[in-house]
């Protein structure tokens, strides 16, 4: 379980901009969430922090994830 801090996932992600794949890894620390691109030995950690309604302009509304499908993209 993702929520779980300091359990790692390993995968691959897309670069959307250059159509590329890559390994990577993910994992929370405290309310963080660091994922990490790898090539070779070499990689670079995005960190994702959490959002507030404070966040989003006024008047925007939370989508019900409950019902939230996400759209993928195919790649060649």
């Amino acid at each position: 379980d993702l929520y779980d801090s300091g359990k790692k996932f390993d995968g691959r992600i897309i670069d959307p901009s250059k159509g590329k794949t890559y390994n990577c890894s993910l994992w929370r620390e405290g309310e963080y969430l660091i994922l990490r691109g790898k090539v070779f030995v070499f990689g670079k950690n995005i960190t994702w922090y959490p959002v507030t309604k404070e966040d989003f302009p006024e008047g925007f509304e939370l989508p019900d994830m409950k019902k939230f499908t996400p759209s993928i993209p195919q790649t060649n």
